[in-house]
């Protein structure tokens, strides 16, 4: 009976452990994202004469937004796996 109950606290301990980091990760995503973005958008706009550079900067903008995309749904997916291991 023992083992049992330490297990359960280490589920606690873990599954706390996981939402205060995802609710680390995913609050400072925005204000990490939106900086990405303002930058790459200043740089957009000061490019428009070469086009090259342009696409280039076209394409991060588009890997930053698709980045806090995956970011987002693994902090949601992560969250969920352990609370239902926790289960």
């Amino acid at each position: 009976m023992h083992l049992h109950l330490t297990a359960l606290v280490q589920a606690a301990d873990i599954s706390s452990a996981f939402s205060n980091l995802t609710t680390l990760i995913t609050g400072y995503l925005a204000p990490v994202v939106g900086f990405a973005l303002a930058v790459l958008g200043y740089m957009y706009i000061t490019a428009l004469d070469d086009y090259q550079r342009a696409a280039h900067i076209k394409r991060a903008i588009g890997m930053v937004i698709v980045g806090a995309i995956i970011v987002a749904i693994a902090a949601t997916a992560s969250t969920e796996l352990v609370n239902n291991i926790k289960r």
